[in-house]
């Protein structure tokens, strides 16, 4: 990647995470952000690469292995979230957490989020916590636990999904058992640690 594509892509990504940090503030959905963003620095980039015929070779190898297979499992994903708030699961989620201490709200969401992925785990938590009494402690507990899931089992984050992805591609064998065995090293004890701590 040469200087200019480097300076757009940073930039990009910069504007973003601020843009998302204080969309709350500037009263703009979040998901409109990462959307316009990308769409924006795309006309960037292909912009830089217009002089050079490699940049455009570049972009299009990158369009071509987008994990495109990854769409149908997310839009799934959101309509079986969409399912449980309407038969009303989501409010016997939230009547039986709502008396639960903090440690359990977050072992609760790491296992959820290990089985559906922290995405649409995160989606029905937010309607859960709408519909139920919440503190602090309960919410941080939740968010904390969403983004640990990443490291113990690989359905956990789309980044565990593509990556065990990229390596069947490349053929190197690495099982899911081994993704846990060695995820569960880091991912246990910080979970543990980290939600004592908001706990406290």
């Amino acid at each position: 990647m040469s200087k200019p594509h480097l300076i757009v892509s940073l930039s990009g990504l910069i504007t973003c995470i601020v843009l998302m940090a204080i969309s709350s503030y500037i009263g703009i959905e979040m998901w409109y952000i990462p959307f316009i963003c990308s769409i924006l620095n795309f006309i960037a980039f292909y912009i830089v690469s217009l002089k050079k015929k490699a940049g455009k070779k570049k972009m299009l190898y990158a369009l071509k292995k987008a994990p495109y297979s990854l769409i149908p499992f997310l839009l799934s994903m959101a309509v079986i979230i969409s399912a449980l708030n309407k038969i009303g699961i989501t409010n016997l989620i939230a009547n039986f957490i709502e008396s639960k201490h903090v440690i359990i709200v977050g072992l609760i969401s790491f296992v959820l989020a290990n089985v559906i992925n922290n995405i649409p785990m995160t989606m029905f938590f937010s309607s859960v916590f709408l519909n139920c009494t919440t503190t602090l402690p309960m919410i941080f507990s939740s968010i904390f636990a969403s983004n640990i899931c990443a490291f113990f089992t690989p359905i956990g984050a789309l980044a565990g999904i593509m990556f065990m992805k990229i390596l069947k591609r490349n053929r190197v064998k690495f099982s899911y058992l081994k993704f846990i065995m060695y995820g569960s090293i880091t991912a246990i004890p910080t979970l543990v640690i980290g939600l004592l701590l908001i706990a406290l």
